[in-house]
């Protein structure tokens, strides 16, 4: 970035000073037009004006001596074109002048001021004439440099100015480039924010910045995260290992043999339920789901996972109350699928018996709204925001006797995050909880 700020600077600085040089130049050129023509229209009219009252015999050596002093060459032409006088050449050996623009003016109105590149002398030449009393035309001419030749014999002053410039413009880019660069290479990665100079990057700052918080979050999130799988894994491992050593061992009477298989069995299951939530939530982290959206009929969906929790609803003792209707969303279907049982299934297990869970599916113009109420045990207020972490309960002795891997409630909230949208939660201890998901319309 250095290089790139420093070659811009160099070419930026050698740009402008031919852009500069070609006005200066342009602009001498013509000022210096304009200035002739003043000086050489006066030195005509004094010219005139002295002719007046010279004699014919000393007109000739007045004029030879104020070309020479001028460096001008004066010509005297005739009304008819023929050239009277030149102090340059023979007067007798010139071409007739009558065409000539300067003359033909002059002769109409008085006085006329003219320029025209000569290719005899390969060089700009300016005419000033007026119509003398006689009738005559007097004219002056003055043969200045070309644009071209002005910038040859400036060149080596010009030269010498670029370079002097040029490294000027080198030394300083260098310098701004290093003061440019140096505050962005000091910045603070972790404190992005903290004493920089430059206000154009504070968005930028500020988006590394809130991706550091978001890191150190998500750090801390996985921290909090491995210790609870480590925790969650070794209870039922624990177990499973324990009861196996009894059996292996002999130490289990041959009628307890199927008890301990039992609960091998079911901390088994245990495990593999918790092993799969975690890889679900690990897509769901990661966006790697897997599957397309698709047409979801959320009223046949509901009765299916009614279907599913029959056991469930039977061993607490609660009544299901499906209360949908016929409501279609854009999203995937195992994704919805998971949302809807795990917050059933909630709903059910920390209920009271004889307890009701409603399932409610309506749609409006913009949203699709999904509902599960309960009348079970309720959520405290302090403890409603979290309820969506992973690993959390409420009641751990409640949870430790439901079984259940304390993942479900996380991985409704990483669906809903999916499909964009968002949950309420309304509850109060002893009075049951109700749990509003929110997705939008066309997702």
């Amino acid at each position: 970035m250095r290089k790139r700020i420093y070659i811009n600077m160099c070419a930026l600085s050698i740009v402008i000073l031919v852009v500069i040089s070609v006005f200066v130049i342009g602009l001498f050129y013509n000022m210096n037009g304009l200035k002739t023509e003043k000086q050489m229209e006066s030195e005509v009219q004094d010219i005139a004006v002295a002719l007046e009252h010279m004699s014919e015999e000393s007109v000739a050596d007045y004029l030879s001596r104020i070309a020479t002093l001028n460096k001008s060459r004066i010509t005297i032409i005739g009304s008819n074109g023929i050239v009277l006088y030149d102090t340059k050449e023979v007067a007798a050996n010139m071409a007739n002048h009558k065409d000539r623009p300067e003359v033909k003016v002059a002769l109409e109105s008085g006085k006329a001021f003219d320029s025209r590149y000569s290719k005899t002398l390969g060089a700009q030449t300016y005419y000033a004439t007026i119509r003398l009393s006689s009738g005559n035309v007097l004219r002056i001419a003055y043969v200045s440099q070309t644009l071209l030749s002005l910038i040859v014999s400036l060149a080596p002053y010009y030269l010498v100015m670029c370079a002097i410039i040029v490294v000027l413009s080198l030394v300083v880019a260098w310098k701004m480039s290093n003061s440019i660069i140096e505050p962005i290479n000091s910045i603070d990665i972790h404190n992005p924010e903290t004493n920089f100079r430059y206000k154009e990057f504070n968005p930028l700052l500020r988006r590394i910045s809130k991706y550091n918080d978001e890191r150190k979050k998500n750090e801390k999130l996985r921290r909090e995260f491995s210790a609870n799988v480590s925790h969650e894994l070794k209870t039922p491992i624990t177990s499973i290992l324990g009861y196996a050593d009894l059996l292996r061992n002999g130490m289990v009477k041959a009628e307890d043999v199927e008890g301990f298989a039992e609960k091998i069995y079911k901390e088994s299951d245990r495990l593999i339920n918790l092993v799969n939530d975690i890889i679900k939530l690990s897509r769901l982290d990661e966006k790697k789901v897997g599957i397309d959206k698709v047409i979801v009929p959320l009223d046949e969906l509901s009765n299916k996972i009614k279907e599913i929790l029959i056991p469930v609803t039977e061993r607490y003792r609660v009544n299901f109350v499906l209360d949908v209707e016929p409501v279609r969303v854009m999203a995937v279907e195992l994704m919805m699928e998971e949302l809807l049982y795990n917050l059933c299934e909630n709903a059910i297990k920390y209920n009271h018996p004889g307890g009701h869970v409603t399932v409610k599916i309506r749609r409006d113009r913009k949203s699709i709204y999904i509902e599960v109420e309960d009348d079970g045990i309720g959520i405290p207020k302090d403890c409603q925001n979290r309820i969506f972490e992973r690993f959390y309960r409420v009641d751990k002795s409640h949870s430790k006797q439901i079984g259940g891997t304390g993942l479900g409630l996380a991985i409704v909230k990483h669906v809903v995050e999916y499909h964009e949208g968002e949950i309420q939660i309304d509850s109060d201890i002893g009075e049951g909880t109700r749990i509003r998901v929110i997705l939008p319309e066309g997702r």
